[in-house]
């Protein structure tokens, strides 16, 4: 055999990871496996395939510290071999090992940057640290090199999983199945999209494969413990999660779903502490924090609520559900700029209006919201200087002044900016304003010619009464888009009235003051919240 070909099996076997699993008798399997290598590297300690076939082995016996201290002799022959170094990323993920997972993955990726396999291990622990952006992407991007990766398929799945994008995630379960049909995780996968899907018994079927395929995958009993729940078989449920917590004791998901069945069953102590275990054998479960939260908003147990909804926060700076649940508890505990805070950010996370450089209907949907939370926020009573001096500042709005006007008004919906504009010119090259207003105008003063009467200021909206107060005798206005009209005015004629005392408007100026205080203060929450969501993010 010459040498090329010696170094092209040698690669293969490496890249290869040991499969007990398809065997009849996984364990025994492994065993064997773990005798034949280990007399290999007795007889050879620089044999790199027997280091890599012994550690795999180790690693399923679940013998993980041995397993990954083979590896690690294994790449200390083969230090630039990125499979070996892709296999141990694979277990140090396995083991829960993140951070050492993520070095290991990023030194197969720089030795060989077309490895979807490092690139759909490193995706599969970034879904584990809640990186959801970044788990998307280097999925993705393994899905793109190895087209034909059943793992690759199967990761991507969970992260659109995660992602709630359901149909994505069935398409690419369904493929890594197509490729790899015994994969047990895959069918686990696609039972827990299709059960997010509503699809009760399609998630029953596919999880029950998987349990067939293996059953010690604890994901696949966890689905079918929430898909029994949903048919109403709650005891079975309870049975079906237990047995994927004796197959898993730091599944965080299944703690956290048996902490909702026990809920159900009015069993609220035994619920509690198992969604707390949840968050105790993996602090980075996003869900578990926000079932925690939720569990203890409903018990009015607010504080806690806020502790364990500011920890999915952490780990999901734009996680809509921590957001809401952190709103109501603190509006319950009377912090009214903590909730204005935290809704500006959910607005600013949610929210088209947040989409634009401008803010004023960001400003009106955070008043909105505030007022159906009924948050009382408390305003200062204006000074009486403050009120003077408002009151001097807007005289013009309390002089009574008043004027005769008339008005052509047209929805947008019938007219067209540009027809107005035609009408406006035929208005102030002589045309008569009470024939054309009877023909064109839509609205109850068109049957008069347009002519609106006597009107004062306070009979008109601010940003009308400041148009039409501003035109003089005679003069035809622009084309105005007020709302959903256009608007042609002219002022036919003008009187002038006696102020009307300070004393009669200080109720409404304090109103306007403390509105616009309100203004102001929104305005600060939303400058708060994008400070914090910025500074979240970063630290990502």
């Amino acid at each position: 055999m010459n040498r090329f070909l010696k170094i092209l099996i040698l690669f293969l076997l490496v890249a290869e990871t040991v499969t007990p699993t398809n065997a009849a008798d996984p364990k025994k399997s492994a065993k064997e496996a773990i005798e034949r290598y280990s007399s290999a590297t007795k007889k050879n300690p620089n044999d790199v395939v027997a280091w890599n076939g012994l550690s795999t082995a180790l690693i399923f016996l679940g013998k993980t510290s041995e397993g990954l201290a083979a590896f690690q002799k294994a790449i200390q022959l083969n230090p630039k071999n990125a499979s070996l170094l892709s296999n141990m990323g694979k277990a140090l993920l396995d083991s829960g090992q993140l951070d050492e997972a993520i070095t290991a993955l990023h030194q197969a990726i720089e030795i060989n940057p077309e490895s979807a396999a490092a690139w759909a291990n490193l995706g599969g622990c970034l879904l584990k640290q809640g990186k959801m952006k970044e788990a998307f992407e280097a999925t993705h991007k393994a899905t793109g090199l190895g087209p034909a990766d059943a793992t690759a398929w199967n990761n991507h799945g969970a992260v659109l999983l995660y992602l709630e994008k359901l149909d994505e995630s069935v398409e690419a379960s369904q493929r890594a199945i197509k490729l790899d049909p015994k994969n047990a995780l895959s069918w686990a996968n696609l039972g827990a999209a299709l059960l997010k899907q509503g699809k009760v018994d399609e998630s029953i079927t596919a999880s029950e494969k998987a349990t067939q395929l293996n059953p010690q995958e604890s994901i696949a009993w966890n689905n079918l413990a929430g898909a029994l729940l949903e048919q109403g078989k709650t005891a079975e449920a309870v049975i079906t999660i237990k047995k994927a917590l004796d197959i898993n004791p730091a599944d965080a998901e299944a703690w956290s779903n048996l902490g909702v069945i026990l809920l159900k069953q009015g069993k609220a102590e035994e619920g509690i502490n198992a969604i707390r275990k949840a968050c105790e054998v993996n602090p980075l479960h996003v869900n578990s924090w926000i079932k925690l939260g939720e569990t203890l908003l409903i018990r009015a147990e607010y504080e806690g609520a806020i502790k364990a909804s500011r920890k999915a926060i952490e780990l999901d700076p734009k996680n809509i559900a921590a957001l809401g649940i952190l709103i109501k508890a603190n509006g319950q505990l009377k912090h009214p700029d903590r909730v204005g805070t935290l809704m500006a950010r959910w607005l600013l996370v949610q929210s088209s209006a947040a989409k634009t450089n401008n803010d004023k209907p960001l400003i009106l949907e955070m008043a909105k919201g505030l007022k159906v939370l009924q948050v009382e926020v408390p305003l200062e009573t204006p000074s009486p200087s403050a009120i003077q001096d408002y009151y001097k500042k807007h005289k013009d709005r309390y002089n009574n002044d008043q004027v005769h006007l008339k008005m052509i008004s047209a929805p947008m919906v019938t007219k067209t900016m540009q027809a107005m504009e035609t009408l406006r010119k035929q208005l102030a090259n002589g045309g008569d304003f009470t024939a054309l207003a009877k023909e064109h105008s839509d609205d109850s003063a068109a049957t008069n010619g347009g002519d609106r009467g006597w009107m004062k200021r306070s009979d008109l909206r601010k940003g009308l009464a400041d148009i039409i107060f501003s035109l003089k005798v005679g003069i035809i206005s622009p084309v105005l888009e007020d709302l959903d009209h256009y608007r042609i005015l002219t002022v036919i004629e003008r009187k002038t009235g006696a102020p009307t005392p300070l004393v009669e408007v200080k109720e409404r100026i304090i109103f306007q003051l403390k509105a616009a205080a309100m203004e102001q203060k929104i305005q600060q929450w939303i400058v708060d919240a994008r400070k914090e969501l910025n500074e979240a993010q970063s630290r990502l």
